[in-house]
């Protein structure tokens, strides 16, 4: 099986995964807009969210929260609001989302594992971002 580089991964995990409230959607669109408006951050994104499934998800845990917050990880927050309105969980996993103006999952009324899983990505994503020299993928 041909190695697949990190776009093209990110399109093809999208593209089969189930998912729900038209995520699937709203990735690939922002997946594009990514390609034509910066490919830098569309490569970046992509490599962390293959980087968070492989080495930062724990093992046995659902990946796709993981998959998602990482290939929206360097959303904006104009971005934010066309491509994860509506898709409260990816939204909150992603560090310094609370600034988007997007109405957010409130703590008090979420699970404590849900709670727990947002803090996990979070704090992974805070890490590669951290690292972003190391971990910022090929660059063309």
């Amino acid at each position: 099986m041909k190695h697949l580089g990190d776009i093209d991964w990110a399109r093809k995990i999208n593209e089969r995964w189930i998912v729900g409230e038209c995520l699937r959607k709203d990735t690939a669109a922002y997946l594009d807009f990514l390609g034509l408006a910066d490919p830098h951050r569309l490569r970046t994104s992509c490599h962390r969210a293959r980087f968070l499934l492989n080495h930062r998800r724990p093992s046995g845990e659902d990946p796709k929260p993981w998959f998602y917050s990482g290939v929206f990880s360097l959303v904006q927050a104009e971005e934010a609001k066309l491509y994860l309105r509506g898709h409260d969980f990816t939204l909150a996993c992603i560090p310094g989302s609370d600034a988007f103006g997007l109405d957010m999952l409130n703590a008090a009324e979420i699970h404590s594992d849900t709670a727990a899983k947002i803090h996990r990505i979070r704090a992974a994503l805070t890490e590669l971002s951290e690292l972003a020299d190391d971990l910022s993928g090929p660059r063309a």
